[in-house]
This record gives structure tokens, sequence and C-alpha cells, in this order.
């Protein structure tokens, strides 16, 4: 999991720190969030650590986010979702899968 507090400066989500946590570029994580947008990062390290436990780590769980297409959503990716503001419906799907109920 990405500990939210290591990715807070000054009480917001930094997107520097962010990329250090995901060994990426702070560019791609404004990008991947679709904004850099407190809410948008938010709505990011919220499905990343949801699918963390899934996939083992959180580098593994940023990949799968960037460029796994979801079913039932047109061939899109949780990035592209969250960068349409749907994070909302991403997190349903995970934690349903989770729970089984698309298994």
């Amino acid at each position: 999991m990405i500990l939210l507090s290591e990715c807070l400066r000054d009480g917001l989500l930094d997107p520097s720190l962010i990329a250090k946590e995901l060994r990426t570029s702070k560019v791609d994580v404004i990008r991947s969030a679709g904004s850099g947008t407190q809410r948008s990062l938010r709505a990011m390290l919220d499905i990343l650590d949801i699918v963390t436990l899934r996939f083992g780590n959180p580098i593994m769980a940023y990949a799968w986010y960037r460029s796994e297409a979801l079913p039932g959503f047109s061939g899109s990716t949780c990035m592209q979702l969250v960068a349409q503001g749907r994070a909302s419906e991403v997190i349903e799907y995970v934690e349903a899968v989770d729970a089984g109920i698309y298994a």
C-alpha cells in the first residue's frame, strides 16, 4: 500500500512524493490521475490501495491501473475512467470483483 502520510506535503497530496513511491515522474502521476487536483490524486491513490493487495505491490497495481481495460467499461482503463470523473464506479467495480460478484 502507498502510505498516504508519505505523500503529503503541507497537508496536501504532492505528486512528486507520489511519483517517488511509484518510481515514476511527477508528470506521469498527474497524467495518470487525470489532473493534478487533490480529488483526482486521492481517487487514484484510493484505487491503488485497494488493488495493491491483489498485485502485491503498488508499482504493479499502478501498471494495472494505467493499462488494463476493465470489463463493462467499453475498454476503458482505470486511468481513463478516473480522468472522466468516474473513480467511484471504478472503486465499486474493484470491490465487487474482490467480493466475488464478477468472478
